[in-house]
């Protein structure tokens, strides 16, 4: 088996472990981290989504270099990274809706006083 696919799913982890690392500290930008229209308008919901995601960046970074680590076969490595990407695509959405919603309820709160 080559080695490529075994390097290229610990890259995608070490990758996913620094994200989660740096998560919130990292300042609004057009590069790295949860970018969707909501947390790049707000300064808040940026904080707020790269906190509340920082857990599944972090399995999915210890998923991607245990399984690299072991070296399955290319299609399992193919199948873990692809499966991880879709539940942090699905979780992502999921927590910026959330911090959404939590900075908009917080408006409307201000607005009332």
């Amino acid at each position: 088996m080559s080695t490529y696919p075994r390097i290229l799913i610990i890259v995608a982890g070490v990758v996913f472990a620094v994200i989660a690392y740096l998560g919130e500290r990292l300042p609004q930008n057009a590069i790295v981290g949860i970018r969707t229209p909501a947390t790049l308008s707000d300064e808040r919901v940026w904080r707020l989504t790269h906190r509340r995601i920082r857990p599944v960046l972090a399995l999915g970074a210890a998923t991607c270099l245990v399984v690299g680590a072991l070296g399955p076969s290319p299609v399992v490595l193919t199948i873990t990274l692809l499966a991880y990407c879709s539940v942090l695509v699905v979780a992502s959405l999921a927590v910026v809706h959330w911090a959404k919603s939590s900075r908009d309820v917080e408006l409307r709160k201000k607005e009332q006083r």
